[in-house]
């Protein structure tokens, strides 16, 4: 069982690595090097786990572009609120 787990968080550590690495963006060419990878850490390649390290890598990617958005959103420079009513020698201006 600790074999299988080990396996588990490779693939795991693997995709995110893959990810980040073709910065979310890959060809069939990636994708064949990608499962030549996991199957060096000993997973045997089969119809059903290619469907599954594919789901892997689109919820990766997925998360890799949220995050990348939310990251650029939070470098921007935060807007000051203008004020809604402001005192003009001594008269009121309200602005909308």
């Amino acid at each position: 069982m600790a074999k299988f787990k080990s396996r588990v968080n490779k693939v795991m550590k693997l995709s995110a690595e893959f990810v980040q690495a073709h910065e979310g963006d890959w060809n069939h060419s990636d994708w064949e090097n990608f499962l030549a990878d996991v199957s060096a850490l000993g997973v045997p390649i089969n119809d059903a786990l290619c469907v599954a390290l594919g789901q892997i890598l689109e919820a990766c990617k997925k998360y890799y572009r949220l995050e990348k958005e939310t990251a650029a959103m939070e470098a921007q420079p935060k807007r000051k609120k203008k004020k809604v009513a402001a005192e003009t020698e001594g008269e009121q201006v309200v602005s909308g």
